[in-house]
């Protein structure tokens, strides 16, 4: 659907009449589905960050670290955009594009890394916050050549003429990695048969979703047009995608863990209980048990009478001896 949706945009009669209008995309618009782009991939930061557990595969940290670093950079994306406030540096499209380029590359790298190999659960606290304070290195990096230093970048889009060579071949570079990954999780998918599974097939799924949407942005000749609003609604639901692999992993899969575990020891604690009380080759109920019953159904009788009356009780309900009620009350009739 999502395919069709691109062709039906790019060649169709119908989408093509929109290729050139300015006002499909307004700067409040692309603020909001850029905050919502942004808020999820602090989620995905923040599930695999703080739902730690002992079997937590050490993929998961990295992407949540490196989804940290995507987040913050689409937030200078977000400030740099066209229309918006000044934020150190004037708003431009060529500003807002080095943002973007930053936090896309980014978010590929770390697909890529993740799928290459499947890595153990992190133990030890000093590599993951090494970790994080990786991600947030690389982030205060961008923020430093794109704010300071924008000379370092070639150009990447000319007003009244659209993108650069340079844009559209580090966008296609993009396309490329997420190509990659998305062979690597499909092989890692077909490879297994659990609910790990399902999260290779979200991850794969975001990688094929993010290669539409940088599809479109090799399309669009304004910042403002259809082409640019498409491509920001692929990166949201490819977005989701990774959210999706990450609670999976963190959260639902431990607790579907431990729910196993609890029934698991429940059915040893009743079979423990059974082998107690009956013989392990008939499985007919043993003298532990006839004690057991035994002792209950006095203890009923002693609960309801007391004296000579329990005495008579006692023999009515178990046929018990006049020797055996002795030993259970003494001396006394």
């Amino acid at each position: 659907a999502l395919v069709s949706i691109l062709l039906i945009v790019w060649l169709w009669p119908i989408g093509i009449m929109l290729h050139h209008r300015d006002t499909l995309f307004p700067v409040s618009l692309h603020t909001l589905t850029e905050f919502g782009a942004i808020a999820v991939a602090l989620l995905v930061f923040a599930v695999a960050w703080f739902a730690q557990s002992p079997g937590q595969p050490g993929n998961v940290v990295l992407i949540g670290c490196g989804f940290l670093a995507v987040g913050l950079i689409d937030l200078g994306h977000t400030l740099s955009y066209k229309g918006m406030p000044v934020f150190v540096t004037p708003a431009d499209p060529e500003k807002a594009i080095h943002f973007w380029l930053a936090a896309r590359y980014m978010a590929a790298l770390t697909l890529v890394l993740a799928a290459m190999r499947e890595r153990p659960p992190i133990q030890s606290a000093v590599v993951r916050h090494l970790m994080l304070a990786g991600a947030l290195g690389v982030t205060g990096l961008v923020f430093w050549i794109n704010l300071f230093h924008p000379e370092i970048w070639p150009r990447t889009f000319v007003s009244g003429q659209g993108l650069t060579g340079f844009k559209i071949v580090a966008e296609y570079g993009l396309i490329v990695l997420s190509g990659m990954a998305a062979w690597f999780y499909y092989e890692r998918m077909a490879a297994v048969r659990s609910s790990t599974a399902h999260s290779y097939a979200a991850l794969c799924a975001a990688c094929l979703i993010t290669i539409l949407s940088e599809l479109c942005f090799t399309l669009y000749a304004n910042v403002n047009g259809v082409f640019s609003l498409l491509g920001h609604l692929y990166k949201i639901i490819a977005y989701a995608y990774i959210f999706r692999a990450i609670f999976v992993t963190s959260v639902r899969d431990p607790y579907r863990r431990l729910r196993v575990e609890v029934q698991e020891r429940r059915e040893a604690e009743r079979r423990v209980e059974f082998l107690a009380y009956h013989d392990i080759l008939t499985q007919l109920p043993n003298r532990a048990l006839a004690r057991d019953r035994l002792l209950q159904a006095i203890a009923d009788a002693v609960a309801r009478c007391d004296g000579p009356a329990a005495h008579a009780a006692a023999r009515q309900h178990v046929g018990l001896g006049e020797a055996a009620i002795r030993q259970l009350f003494g001396s006394a009739t």
